[in-house]
């Protein structure tokens, strides 16, 4: 073993010593995106990798599945899923675009299936998959990778980068790719290494946030929900003065808080608003207006006015929501319901239509899928994915003030960047 990590160590170090036309930094999507776009054109290109392995969080992608992008074939409404910085990407686009994603996976031998809202996954279902036919795609092409080299400084002069500086030694390359991603999953090894470089390089950052993350609720009564699932439940913000989307879908009660696809979406209508509290409305029968759930609810009850209070409400949640909902009211759950006021009918219907939920934090990073922020898109060159300031600098990925909600809008990000940073135009 220990002759084994000693070559494994030479044969770093042997690839440092040579010259490559690319460097990238980092072997994420991004990242290997790039690197087989540049050894497909004929350049050697060395990939730096801190990890023991490549595309640590890509294998975490999709639970385990590996959601590669989105079948979206309308371009402004999927590019429009960004927010006003969607509009950085059209360009790039035209370039490598989810339907070429598609065809690039398909013609490396991957199946893949279309899901729900549009999700691509490989048929196999296996994030692995993905991962070893991009890291042979490179490989067919010359590239290299250098494994457990972690980059501890970039070296510029003049408006370029003339070298790094690595733990393994110094690497020179005539262009350079960072792609390290942002702060989500930092156990992966994300933790920002490429804000700190292009600020040296003289870029600014937009703040970082999680998003596409759990939200913290201040009330106690979450744990009495705990593990309930639902769907089809609308949640939007109490103040009406603040602009932003409602969203209906699924949601998850947690110790904490909620969770879920729609909450981990609705996440990102947040990050301007957190840390400090958020009040939430949440509807569990979106479908159903108030007065006409009010009318059914009368009904119901004057039918079965011997039945416990408890029973009929749980026709319209689960049975440890329901009973929650009733108790806040200050109202026993076993009484039979044809002993219910016309006032205590009113406010069950508004605890099933509008339930406020104080959020007062996320899950941060550790549980964060995306990072919100990053690199100020003015600063880049939209058609090639280069630094403005930096001549022979690129970026690619999650490093990009670029966040999409869940359904394979953030990977495609990578595809895309990671593609175009790779013809080095």
């Amino acid at each position: 073993m220990m002759a084994a990590l000693i070559n494994s160590i030479v044969n770093m170090g042997n690839l440092l010593q040579q010259k490559y036309h690319v460097i990238i930094i980092g072997a994420g999507p991004a990242g290997l995106m790039a690197a087989i776009t540049a050894a497909s054109n004929g350049h050697s290109v060395l990939v730096l990798e801190k990890n023991k392995q490549a595309g640590r969080k890509l294998l975490m992608s999709g639970n385990g599945r590996c959601n590669l992008t989105n079948g979206e074939p309308d371009q402004h409404r999927f590019l429009s899923s960004f927010g006003k910085n969607g509009k950085f990407l059209y360009s790039a686009w035209q370039n490598f675009n989810n339907l070429q994603t598609i065809s690039f996976f398909n013609d490396l031998g991957l199946q893949t299936t279309v899901e729900s809202d549009g999700r691509i996954f490989p048929a196999a279902g296996n994030s692995k998959t993905v991962l070893n036919l991009l890291l042979n795609c490179l490989q067919n092409y010359g590239g290299q990778i250098s494994y457990q080299t972690e980059v501890k400084k970039i070296l510029f002069n003049n408006g370029r980068i003339t070298k790094g500086i690595t733990n393994q030694g110094e690497v020179k390359g005539e262009k350079w790719i960072v792609a390290t991603g942002g702060l989500s999953y930092p156990l992966t090894g994300s933790t920002g290494d490429g804000w700190s470089w292009a600020k040296e390089a003289g870029h600014q950052i937009t703040i970082a946030r999680p998003v596409l993350v759990p939200l913290k609720a201040q009330e106690k009564w979450i744990k009495k929900v705990e593990g309930i699932s639902l769907s089809g439940v609308k949640i939007k913000l109490k103040e009406k003065n603040i602009n932003s989307s409602e969203m209906i879908g699924d949601l998850i009660f947690t110790r904490q808080g909620i969770s879920g696809p729609s909450v981990l979406n609705f996440s990102r209508f947040l990050k301007d608003l957190l840390p400090g509290k958020v009040i939430l409305t949440l509807d569990f029968l979106p479908k159903k207006k108030k007065d006409d759930l009010d009318q059914l609810l009368r009904q119901e009850i004057e039918g079965h006015g011997r039945k416990e209070l408890l029973s009929v409400i749980a026709g319209y949640a689960p049975r440890r929501l329901a009973r929650h909902l009733i108790e806040s009211l200050a109202i026993n759950p076993g009484m039979r319901a044809g002993y219910i006021t016309r006032k205590q009918r009113g406010e069950l219907v508004k605890a099933l239509k509008q339930t406020e939920l104080t959020v007062v934090g996320t899950g941060g990073f550790k549980q964060a899928m995306v990072t919100a922020g990053g690199i100020r898109l003015a600063e880049i060159n939209q058609s090639a994915m280069r630094s403005k300031l930096i001549n022979n600098l690129y970026f690619a990925g999650e490093v990009l003030d670029l966040d999409g909600p869940t359904g394979g809008y953030n990977l495609q990000v990578c595809w895309t960047t990671g593609y175009v940073a790779g013809l080095l135009l």
